[in-house]
C-alpha cells in the first residue's frame, strides 16, 4: 500500500506545481493580474471536481483493486501529457484573446469572460484526469466499510502536504531556477 500512498502524494506536488506554472503562463497571456490567478484557481477547482465525480463513478465500476490502480495511472499519464499541451493551447489561443481585448475593450467582463473560457479550454483536460485519482485510490485502498474515513483522509492529507510543497518548489526554486519548460517536465514526471 506504499506505492499508492507515494502516488498521490506525487500528485499533489505536481498537480499544485501546474497551477503555479499554468498562472505565470497565463499571465502571459491575460496580463499579470488577479484575473489570470483568478481564472486558473476555478478552472483547476472546476476540473478537479469534475474529474473526481468521473472517478468515483469509475471507481465504483472497477471490480479490482488493480483496475483501479491502472485505472489512476491512466488518469495520472493522461493530465502530464495533457499539461504538455496547455502552453501549446494558449499559444494557440492567443489570437483569439487578441481579438477579444480589441472587440470588447471598453467591457471589462466581456474581455474576462472570454479569457476565463479560454483558460478552460487549455487548463479543464488534464484537471479533470488529475482530479479523477482520490476517488480511484480511496476505493481501492477500502477493502472494509469502517477503512473508508481513514483512508480518505490519509490519501487528503498526503495530496495536500504534496501540494503545498508543489507550490512552494515550484514559486520559489524551481521556475526560478529551471524556468517554465524545464519545471513543466519535472511536473509530468
Amino acid at each position: 500500500k506504499t506505492l499508492p500512498l507515494f502516488c498521490f502524494f506525487a500528485s499533489g506536488f505536481s498537480g499544485l506545481l501546474f497551477e503555479v506554472l499554468w498562472t505565470r503562463q497565463l499571465s502571459q497571456h491575460l496580463g499579470n493580474s488577479a484575473f489570470s490567478v483568478s481564472a486558473v484557481l476555478t478552472v483547476f477547482m472546476a476540473g478537479i471536481g469534475g474529474g473526481a465525480l468521473l472517478g468515483g463513478h469509475l471507481a465504483d465500476r472497477l471490480a479490482t483493486s488493480r483496475q483501479r490502480f491502472l485505472a489512476y495511472g491512466i488518469c495520472e499519464a493522461a493530465a502530464a501529457l495533457l499539461a504538455l499541451g496547455v502552453p501549446l493551447m494558449l499559444q494557440g489561443l492567443h489570437p483569439m484573446l487578441s481579438q477579444a481585448y480589441s472587440h470588447f475593450e471598453g467591457s471589462f467582463f466581456a474581455f474576462h469572460l472570454v479569457s476565463l473560457l479560454a483558460a478552460a479550454l487549455a487548463l479543464l483536460p488534464s484537471t479533470i484526469a488529475m482530479g479523477a485519482g482520490l476517488p480511484l485510490l480511496t476505493r481501492m485502498l477500502v477493502q472494509e466499510e469502517g477503512a473508508v474515513s481513514w483512508y480518505a483522509g490519509l490519501l487528503y492529507g498526503l495530496n495536500t502536504f504534496g501540494a503545498a510543497l508543489g507550490a512552494w518548489a515550484s514559486g520559489f526554486i524551481l521556475i526560478p531556477h529551471l524556468g517554465l519548460t524545464n519545471t513543466m517536465l519535472i511536473g509530468m514526471v
